[in-house]
């Protein structure tokens, strides 16, 4: 297995569209085998980063 970031990402894609990738059957494990890279959820990134942000916000404290 490879690194992440825009490399990583790049190797996955890689590996994903050539059946005679030597990762490619594990990447289809793992990513499954509908995975669309050109396929984009506002509404579940938007989810995501709403829920994230709740976790971040600050909460006030007891005063001792």
């Amino acid at each position: 297995m490879w690194g992440g970031g825009p490399w990583g990402y790049q190797e996955f894609l890689e590996a994903l569209a050539d059946p005679d990738h030597e990762q490619h059957n594990d990447m289809i494990t793992w990513a499954g085998e509908d995975y669309d890279p050109d396929y984009l959820a506002p509404a579940a990134i938007q989810d995501e980063l709403h829920q994230l942000a709740r976790k971040w916000t600050r909460r006030k404290t007891k005063a001792s």
